[in-house]
């Protein structure tokens, strides 16, 4: 994986029974509600956010940072763009302290893996992205280093914490992306 920038990351390592949640964040209306839910389940996850929200909300990505989430580049205004990519990466650092290391597409899109690979990071494009039926595509994709992707509507916020029970239920980690797409096995951890 090292180095791959140039190829999208579509799942984690599946010699682990280890999956990432992925929650694409473009306005702030269920973060509460979110943040909610996973704290209560103890579950960790990855956030992709957008530029424009993390400049007007940066004491809520510090927080988020510091419970343990990973924070990531949703680009700025729905779209990634040169001209604010770095900034939206340089707010991010500065906000965690982490560097930022994925971009996020559903689709293929030869600029997005362009731009993210010139900047040395990953493009994620997700094993399941649950739509509005978030359960039943879970229910019927879910394996081993699966990079499951969320859009935040009501229907996630519903069905997320029945979705929490049952991958745990399949014997399933919940982890960042980071740790599922780590080339370690479960025995070098």
């Amino acid at each position: 994986l090292e180095e791959q920038y140039d190829k999208y990351v579509i799942q984690g390592n599946s010699s682990k029974s280890q999956v990432a949640l992925i929650f694409k964040i473009d306005d702030m209306t269920y973060l509460d509600q979110l943040v909610n839910i996973l704290s209560e389940k103890e579950v960790v996850a990855t956030f992709f956010m957008d530029g424009e929200l993390v400049e007007q909300n940066m004491d809520t990505v510090s927080k988020l940072a510091a419970s343990g989430y990973e924070i990531e580049n949703l680009g700025y205004q729905g779209r990634y763009s040169s001209d604010k990519f770095q900034w939206t990466n340089n707010m991010i650092t500065s906000l965690t302290k982490k560097n930022t290391n994925y971009c996020y597409t559903d689709y293929k899109d030869s600029n997005i893996i362009d731009l993210c690979s010139k900047n040395s990071m990953y493009t994620i494009k997700p094993t399941i992205s649950t739509g509005s039926y978030p359960f039943l595509s879970i229910k019927k994709n879910l394996e081993n280093g699966s990079l499951i992707s969320f859009n935040m509507t009501e229907a996630t916020l519903k069905e997320l914490p029945s979705i929490i029970s049952y991958i745990r239920q399949k014997g399933y980690d919940i982890e960042t992306i980071t740790d599922v797409i780590s080339e370690r096995r479960n025995e070098d951890k």
